[in-house]
């Protein structure tokens, strides 16, 4: 059938190395519809260390599109992108965030009481992720900001990952 041959066009165009079939279809996908956008892209320059991971800094954040801009041009390990718990109350996005093995921020926590930042454990994951030779990448101004505003500021999670686990931005 025509949807079951799509599917398999989709899968073999991800160059992403998803657990979920599901993922490397919605990614194969993506990847396709951005060649048709962005026809003269090639695939951006970010070769992972033999002994570490990739951690990729994506800004000034102005839509979604960016991240599957990103995602389309880069091969191996897919990036695991930070994403705020806030978007969680829409329908699906719970099972995307799981597919797409997103790191999640919480939109309300706050600084423990031992002095821990309020997202620590979500700057533990990303470590891991690049201890492990994967891939994290961080819109590291948080939220979206609209053309003709100014750039939101730059959060320093993206330098603690950094400085913490010794890969490169």
């Amino acid at each position: 059938t025509i949807t079951a041959a799509t599917m398999m066009l989709a899968e073999e165009q991800n160059e992403l190395e998803y657990e979920s079939r599901y993922a490397r279809i919605v990614a194969g996908i993506l990847k396709f519809l951005v060649q048709v956008q962005h026809g003269k892209l090639n695939q951006l320059p970010i070769n992972p260390s033999p002994e570490k991971g990739r951690l990729i800094s994506i800004g000034p954040h102005r839509t979604g599109w960016e991240a599957i801009v990103v995602a389309s041009q880069i091969t191996g390990a897919p990036p695991r992108f930070f994403a705020t718990d806030s978007f969680k109350m829409i329908p699906g996005v719970s099972y995307l965030y799981e597919m797409f093995q997103v790191i999640v921020i919480e939109s309300k926590a706050s600084r423990s009481k031992s002095g821990q930042s309020a997202n620590h454990q979500a700057l533990e994951k990303a470590q891991e992720v690049l201890k492990n030779k994967g891939c994290v990448a961080i819109f590291p101004q948080g939220g979206f900001s609209m053309i003709g505003e100014s750039p939101r500021r730059i959060y320093d999670g993206i330098a603690k990952i950094a400085i913490h686990s010794q890969v490169p931005i």
